[in-house]
């Protein structure tokens, strides 16, 4: 669902100003392109943390122990809690009444390219860690053919972690004056592979034939 609404979001944008130069743009459009850039970046890390968390949620199901149920939940509930503080700062940018204005000088904001980047460089030491914590699968008593593929499943995360780096790189490219509905096309498309392929990789281990073949080992 917040995929969903992430989507939405950024065809909003697509549609009304991204791509485009911010002073070819009306009053209108560049408050159809705050409104969605603000409700994108909210859904962005909520799917985010959920997709984790689901994949933490798997990973007791295949690692006997209770080692690795509390390094499971220990690594859930953290994050839980980079996704509600990231989602509580991203909710309130910008000063009150208008939270999500933050083109122009009009407004208030906090140092939202140091936001940005505590956002992304996070998301990819915990993309690392999540990599790291199933690791343990190759002390279970599986076949070795087993053991190859559930570990695969599990390094699938890595394809995440290339376009966040690319949208940590591509979001701290500055221009002079600045024009953010035309210059960040290119980070918001990072930010959409991103999230699609967490979700893609976090649905990987419980496709039904793996589960089943899994879980008759």
């Amino acid at each position: 669902l917040f995929s969903v609404g992430q989507s939405a979001a950024v065809s909003a944008e697509v549609t009304h100003a991204l791509g485009r130069h911010s002073s070819d743009l009306t009053f209108q459009q560049l408050q159809i392109f705050q409104k969605a850039e603000y409700a994108g970046h909210i859904t962005y890390i909520a799917n985010m943390g959920l997709s984790r968390i689901s994949m933490c949620l798997f990973i007791p199901r295949i690692l006997p122990g209770t080692g690795a149920r509390f390094a499971a939940l220990t690594f859930a509930v953290f994050s839980a809690l980079w996704a509600v503080s990231g989602v509580l700062v991203t909710i309130f940018p910008c000063s009150f009444p208008h939270p999500w204005e933050f083109v122009g000088i009009m407004n208030r904001c906090i140092d939202l390219n140091s936001f940005i980047n505590y956002i992304g460089i996070t998301n990819i030491v915990q993309e690392f860690a999540l990599i790291l914590l199933p690791l343990l699968v190759w002390n279970l008593r599986l076949s070795w053919g087993r053991t190859v593929s559930v570990s695969l499943v599990f390094l699938s995360r890595l394809s995440v972690v290339t376009p966040l780096f690319t949208h940590l790189i591509l979001s701290n490219r500055s221009t002079s004056p600045p024009d953010p509905t035309y210059t960040i096309w290119s980070s918001t498309l990072t930010l959409q592979l991103a999230q699609n392929l967490s979700i893609i990789t976090a649905c990987l281990p419980c496709l039904h034939p793996f589960l089943l073949s899994l879980l008759s080992d």
